[in-house]
């Protein structure tokens, strides 16, 4: 055992004993990686004003493999999977805290890769966070923050933006999703026959920003006992249990063959805090193990979390990156081996990056959970909606996979899933491109917002509001549809039948604008099985421009009306 032990006292709870920071003046906290050299990005430098000093702020860089391996959950191999990387190539992220105000610049290197210079515009998105920016020496873009926000910072951003544009003009979306895309694309008025393939510049190669508030949540080790962990310690499990927190300090630490092997999981126990502190990159993939604590389990702090070195295995229960975690707070998490947080029931102030291949969801399994304050990038299902989920104040990167936001569409032992509010989200990107998913699953199941299930239980008082989608391209807006199994079965789905099978008992769509210069697809509203569907509204939807009312909803949705009790449209915008 290598690990410099720092024993100040025993505390007795993980939340109380968190030592509470407040300043009484404007302050900017940066993040240095001791010896992280080989995790700086290539391609961005950042650095933070804040009345007159100017602090640099380290930049990490991540990018996909073409291909990983997929394995079984005994440690075979199941298949080798070829990933083509558009939307984005790779990516670089920074992270760092303040209160006050401050001025952010954001210089793109030369040789950066799919970013011209010199710069002809530059984008923060969200647009809703209305943060205007300005190009200095062709190379700088430059913008004020006054709160903590997660954002997005696309170079040449208009470039690629009008070039969707000019290809929108014209174009009359696909109708349904049982025609033949093939002949259907080949239509003089359907212009979506290059999307993923168009994607360039910021797009291609984002920054994705970080600037969070001051820490609260700080464990005090004169109120806890605290392990010290430096790089190139040690860590065993049995001498981790006998502490209330482990703290990672600065620096890069491995512990991804922590653990047994295939999933090699560092195991926490209940009522524990691993406190990240912020420059420490961790190798990990934590899981609370041991209940005979009592309290709720916490990571927190401003360091990065990482799977770049577990494997890519199909279990959420044993290979997400975090397990059974109470508390997730104010960390980032990359290059996750798959599922990326499992049952949590706080999840705040958290940046997911690093998503290069299937199974690279957003938060799963999070019944009876408040999610809010978070960016989340993600390669397949991104923000997921359990039973009485809260989400609030979100910001959702979707890759070339799956759907932004999804209601839980597989196996739960539970029959009703109920009273969930999604609220005050930004859909920046949506890259699910029709020309590469033909089968019949993408074209009946995909959607930005989309509840498509095949399981036998009740979804019931589900609310969306306050949503904004503006991506280049969407394969479709809405998708809410009971699959019939015996039509389509992506091969994960239960089987249905008409006794046994999906049923949605209220759900409400409210104040939703949509921007995007091409929409492949109609939105899909309709069941496979008879008396499946009931009581679903739509209010002051936009898109582009038009309110959907009962007037023009043919205009953006394929409804199935005799399969649907109670369906309404207004908009009063």
């Amino acid at each position: 055992m290598n690990v410099k032990k720092e024993v100040t006292g025993i505390g007795v709870a993980v939340i109380a004993s968190f030592t509470t920071v407040i300043t009484g003046w404007a302050e900017v906290w940066t993040y240095d990686v001791p010896g992280g050299e080989a995790l700086s990005s290539a391609d961005y430098e950042v650095s933070v004003t804040q009345n007159g000093e100017t602090k640099s702020s380290f930049v990490y860089q991540s990018k996909g493999f073409a291909t990983y391996p997929r394995l079984r959950e005994n440690g075979s191999l199941d298949q080798m999977v070829t990933i083509p990387h558009k939307g984005p190539a790779k990516h670089s992220h920074s992270i760092f805290s303040f209160d006050g105000t401050v001025t952010v610049r954001v210089k793109i290197r030369p040789g950066a890769e799919h970013i011209t210079l010199p710069l002809k515009s530059a984008k923060v998105l969200p647009s809703s966070y209305d943060i205007p920016c300005w190009i200095e020496n062709g190379n700088t873009i430059v913008f004020t923050l006054d709160r903590p926000e997660k954002v997005a910072i696309l170079p040449n951003y208009e470039q690629t933006w009008n070039k969707f544009v000019n290809m929108g003009k014209g174009h009359v979306p696909i109708q349904t999703w049982d025609v033949d895309y093939g002949v259907e694309s080949k239509r003089k008025d359907y212009h979506g026959r290059e999307l993923s393939s168009a994607l360039e510049e910021g797009y291609a190669n984002p920054l994705i920003l970080s600037a969070l508030p001051p820490e609260t949540r700080v464990p005090n080790p004169k109120k806890q006992k605290t392990l010290f962990v430096n790089p190139g310690d040690r860590l065993n499990e049995d001498e981790m249990l006998a502490y209330d927190v482990v703290w990672f300090r600065p620096g890069i630490h491995d512990h991804s063959q922590m653990g047994y092997a295939p999933f090699f999981q560092t195991r926490i126990k209940r009522g524990q805090t691993v406190y990240i502190e912020g420059g420490a990159y961790v190798l990990a993939r934590f899981k609370r193990y041991h209940d005979k604590e009592a309290g709720p389990t916490a990571i927190i702090g401003r360091g990065v979390i990482s799977g770049a070195k577990h494997l890519w295995i199909h279990s959420f229960s044993e290979a997400s990156q975090l397990i059974d975690i109470d508390i997730v707070s104010g960390i980032t998490l990359t290059d996750r081996a798959g599922f990326s947080i499992y049952s949590s029931r706080l999840i705040e102030d958290v940046t997911l990056v690093g998503a290069w291949h299937g199974n690279c969801d957003g938060p799963d399994y999070s019944d009876n959970s408040v999610i809010r304050n978070c960016f989340f990038m993600s390669h397949d299902d991104n923000l997921k909606i359990n039973h009485n989920t809260k989400a609030n104040h979100i910001v959702l990167w979707q890759a070339t996979n799956a759907h932004a936001l999804m209601v839980k569409e597989t196996y739960r032992s539970d029959t009703l899933m109920a009273d969930s509010v999604v609220e005050d989200v930004d859909i920046i990107t949506y890259f699910k491109d029709p020309n590469v998913a033909r089968g019949d699953w993408p074209r009946q199941g995909m959607g930005a917002i989309a509840c498509v299930t095949a399981v036998p239980y009740t979804i019931q008082n589900f609310i969306f509001r306050d949503i904004r989608i503006e991506s280049p391209y969407l394969y479709r807006v809405f998708n809410v549809y009971n699959l019939n199994t015996g039509e389509v079965n992506p091969g994960w789905f239960m089987p249905t039948t008409d006794e046994s099978h999906s049923k949605i008992d209220g759900m409400h769509f409210e104040n939703i604008t949509v921007t995007s210069p091409l929409i492949a697809y109609r939105s899909q509203l309709g069941s496979g099985h008879e008396n499946a569907i009931k009581n679903i509204t739509f209010k002051n939807i936009v898109i582009n421009g038009t309110g959907v009312t009962e007037e023009n909803k043919e205009q953006f949705f394929d409804i199935q009306e005799e399969r649907i009790d109670g369906l309404s449209f207004s908009c009063e915008r």
